[in-house]
């Protein structure tokens, strides 16, 4: 695959590194790992890749605090924020700056897949944020559908 899309990611997790590496390069993806977000910030600097998946945790800096810088320089870029600090608060917090989407360690590898897929595909409009909290879908993320918030009234019949 010669147009292959490439996506970043930085984790400290060595492990997840590895894993979502292969699992993304199995489907065809070009793949750069990194643990330090100074070293995906480069990246992102200089123009390299098309989705990043970012941990929430990192030595050198909160992937969260990334989220708005990465939308400033490039607001086309999606970005999908991954954290084992799996609570509402954190959830909201990253699609509030900006995350197209937020997945709970431990989490499925085709749902990643998807996620990554919906990202990809997703018109530089999907704008408008969602979120769900429950079981196993427990996730936010950025989507074309109104939110309840930004939805007409309905008028009673």
């Amino acid at each position: 695959m010669t147009d292959a899309r490439t996506i970043l990611i930085a984790d400290d997790d060595r492990a997840i590194r590895t894993v979502l590496s292969q699992a993304l390069g199995r489907s065809g993806y070009q793949v750069r790992a990194t643990s330090s977000a100074a070293t995906l910030w480069r990246w992102v600097e200089d123009g390299e890749g098309d989705l990043v998946i970012t941990d929430v945790v990192m030595p050198d800096e909160n992937g969260l605090d990334l989220v708005p810088r990465i939308k400033r320089v490039r607001p086309e870029l999606r970005v999908v924020v991954m954290s084992a600090q799996s609570t509402f608060a954190t959830a909201l917090k990253a699609t509030q700056r900006g995350a197209f989407e937020y997945l709970p360690k431990p989490f499925d590898l085709k749902e990643l897949l998807a996620v990554v897929e919906r990202a990809l595909a997703a018109p530089p409009s999907a704008v408008a944020r969602s979120c769900r909290w429950s079981g196993a879908a427990r996730r936010c993320r950025r989507s074309t559908a109104p939110s309840r918030a930004s939805r007409p009234p309905t008028s009673p019949p």
